[in-house]
């Protein structure tokens, strides 16, 4: 079932802002510094909680340089 808050938007600076209600942040297990993703559809603006990716840093005789592995998921 969706849940529906009605949120006034601040400005701050040249830019626009809404604050996420504590419900919601919880009910998707959203964290200060994660990354969300933004969406325009017609109307609607969608956001996202976004996979975290986690970098790790290889080294092998057989490469000159550190190789990235990027893990998608955490």
């Amino acid at each position: 079932m969706p849940v529906k808050f009605k949120i006034k938007v601040a400005k701050i600076g040249n830019s626009l802002r809404i604050t996420i209600p504590k419900e919601i942040a919880e009910a998707v297990d959203l964290k200060k510094g994660d990354v969300v993703e933004v969406y325009l559809d017609d109307d609607k603006i969608i956001i996202c909680k976004t996979l975290k990716q986690n970098t790790y840093m290889v080294t092998d005789d057989h490469f000159s340089k550190h190789a990235r592995i990027q893990n998608l998921y955490s």
